[in-house]
């Protein structure tokens, strides 16, 4: 039960995301997708206990590379491997689908690995399901606003273009990332830091939305199919 109330705020947004798809991926799609970002999470969270010896005193060095680079870093693989050279991405919207519903995954075995390893009451659980959720959703759409201009350059023969938006798609989540465990981290030893989360949570969501509302505009006029 507590699983399922942990992934309510992911499952309603990536919902609404799929709604907004105007031709739907096929379930084969969204299922591979979900177990793409199952395997990642799974394969973090293993590479974490394999490393947990290494000790780093930094916080924003262990914060961003540890934690950051490295999950995204996994999404980000496992991301490209699926959908870039896919048959079904067939328009630049489909990229947002694809990394959210990778989220899914993700946040699916990291709440249960979270929910299992602490003993915490249903308040907590909820309140870290928004911001972890909301967190990985809009790191989600991030990744996947810079994989459609990637994909969309390549057709169009830019290459070099499409290199960039390939590594922005993995860089900047992965810094935004580093960030929020940054501040989780530090919130620990100053409490006073803590309420800076959710402002911080705050504005990745208003980054994603624009990015999402800005794709959503690009679907509506001629950006729309990479097949003519």
């Amino acid at each position: 039960m507590k699983i399922i109330i942990s992934l309510i705020p992911v499952l309603l947004l990536t919902y609404y995301i799929y709604k907004k798809d105007k031709h739907k991926e096929s379930l084969y799609m969204i299922v591979f997708l979900i177990l793409g970002g199952i395997f990642s999470a799974i394969f973090s969270y293993a590479l974490s206990e394999f490393t947990k010896s290494i000790v780093v005193d930094n916080l924003v060095f262990k914060n961003i590379v540890f934690i950051g680079f490295k999950e995204e870093f996994i999404k980000f693989i496992v991301l490209i491997l699926i959908c870039f050279n896919a048959l079904e991405f067939d328009e630049i919207y489909d990229s947002i689908v694809y990394s959210t519903f990778l989220s899914l995954g993700f946040i699916f075995i990291e709440n249960i690995i979270y929910i299992n390893s602490l003993n915490i009451n249903l308040i907590d659980i909820i309140l870290r399901s928004i911001m972890s959720c909301g967190v990985h959703f809009a790191l989600g759409v991030t990744m996947g606003y810079f994989i459609g201009y990637a994909k969309d350059s390549q057709i169009k023969g830019k290459y070099l273009t499409s290199v960039t938006n390939i590594f922005l798609a993995f860089l900047l989540p992965s810094i935004l990332h580093g960030i929020y465990d940054l501040l989780i981290s530090l919130s620990i030893k100053n409490l006073n830091i803590s309420f800076f989360v959710p402002f911080y949570v705050m504005i990745l969501f208003i980054i994603a939305y624009f990015m999402f509302n800005k794709y959503l505009i690009l679907r509506n006029n001629s950006f729309v199919s990479f097949i003519n």
